[in-house]
């Protein structure tokens, strides 16, 4: 890997970043309503004073323009302050890393729901097609592509937790928090990932090489899993790369039906509450993973196809 693929890379993320934030930065300015007399009417449970109004807003820069507000809070984030939360009576640093873990499980927990379905049924599927095990899987994933994760989660949540109490309804903090919303959004991720990889494998299984070393004597097993899977693996890794960054982001709807306080949520309620420094603050963590993330999977290339040169000099 070379330096000048380092440099590339880090300065596309900071311009990535810089464009995200601006562009949210002004959404959220022309969204309806003022911050200031919603966050004050919470506050105060009352409409409060046009002087209230006004000492608020000069306090947290709010009467400033827009783009010196944004300029302002650029400023600050270069010095590593990320600004207060309107509500919380702290600073969004620690609100934001005191909610990413919740996030960062249920990603891990969707992710391994994901690969430990999409794995053994598109090689499954890959190995034996037009089969029962083809026709059955390609019909589950479609169907997890298809199905909403808002309605699969109160699915779930009405089968195992009201109907056989087998799992608590909401909440987090134990294992058994995090099966149902683990699958809720590892089945979305399964769907694509399987057949994605029945589809890359099944193409690499009619590829010479395999066929060279059928001929050799080779087992099914065996040239399925060392020769062909490595092969059809780098495009899955791609796909997953970019489904784990979506993921970290937020898992939005899964936070907010089974009511987990991560990033997603604190997302919504900061959007509704027009707390501008907490909405900020997620968005520029949220691609901060997602660039990162996708950074590591580039870099995984590597592992998983020694041929392959990140960021090498084309020959």
């Amino acid at each position: 890997m070379s330096w000048a693929y380092i440099f590339r890379r880090l300065s596309l993320t900071a311009v990535t970043l810089l464009v995200v934030s601006a562009v949210t930065y002004g959404l959220i300015a022309i969204a309806p309503g003022d911050p200031a007399e919603l966050v004050l009417q919470k506050q105060l449970g009352q409409p409060p004073t046009s002087q209230q109004v006004e000492t608020f807003r000069a306090e947290h820069g709010l009467d400033d323009p827009i783009h010196w507000q944004y300029l302002h809070w650029l400023g600050d984030l270069l010095q590593g302050d990320l600004g207060r939360s309107y509500y919380h009576e702290r600073s969004v640093s620690e609100l934001l890393f005191d909610r990413l873990p919740v996030t960062v499980r249920l990603a891990a927990g969707g992710l391994a729901v994901s690969l430990a379905v999409s794995l053994p049924t598109g090689i499954l599927s890959a190995a034996r097609p037009r089969g029962l095990a083809d026709h059955l899987s390609q019909a589950v994933a479609l169907l997890g592509v298809a199905m909403p994760n808002f309605w699969l989660g109160y699915l779930l949540i009405f089968a195992f937790s009201l109907k056989l109490g087998l799992t608590p309804v909401y909440g987090s903090g134990t294992l058994a928090h995090l099966v149902l919303p683990s699958i809720t959004l590892g089945t979305g991720l399964a769907a694509i990932q399987t057949r994605l990889l029945r589809a890359t494998l099944r193409d690499t299984l009619d590829a010479e090489f395999v066929t060279a070393a059928r001929t050799r004597g080779l087992r099914e097993r065996f040239v399925v899993g060392k020769h062909a899977l490595r092969n059809a693996l780098l495009p899955l890794l791609t796909v997953v790369g970019l489904q784990l960054g979506f993921v970290l982001s937020g898992a939005v709807v899964v936070e907010v039906v089974f009511q987990r306080p991560g990033l997603g949520t604190t997302l919504v309620d900061a959007i509704f509450d027009r707390n501008y420094p907490v909405v900020q603050g997620v968005t520029l963590l949220a691609g901060v993973l997602f660039v990162s993330v996708n950074t590591v999977t580039d870099l995984a290339y590597g592992l998983v196809d020694p041929r392959i040169d990140v960021g090498g000099d084309p020959v």
